[in-house]
């Protein structure tokens, strides 16, 4: 697989994180304040997306909402969320 094509895998991921921050990113606070606890509270969503993907793989019916690919897209993003706080020397 080559470089464009995991652009293109991970672009939806993007997307999502601009459209919610004009939903939920507006605040003075910016990000950092839906992680209060620093790196528990990042790790603890990481958990709770990887909880759902394991209920997914295991229930093996279509979910009515959150299918595995928007799991995936969620994951990228609190992953990337962590690693910009660790940049930022927020946990």
């Amino acid at each position: 697989m080559n470089k464009m094509r995991y652009l293109e895998l991970i672009e939806p991921a993007l997307q999502i994180v601009v459209k919610k921050h004009e939903d939920y990113g507006n605040d003075r606070l910016g990000l950092k304040s839906y992680f209060p606890f620093g790196l528990k509270s990042h790790v603890q969503m990481l958990h709770i997306k990887t909880q759902r993907l394991v209920s997914l793989a295991q229930d093996g019916r279509e979910p009515n909402f959150e299918s595995v690919k928007d799991t995936l897209l969620d994951q990228i993003n609190y992953a990337v969320f962590l690693l910009d706080a660790i940049d930022k020397g927020e946990v």
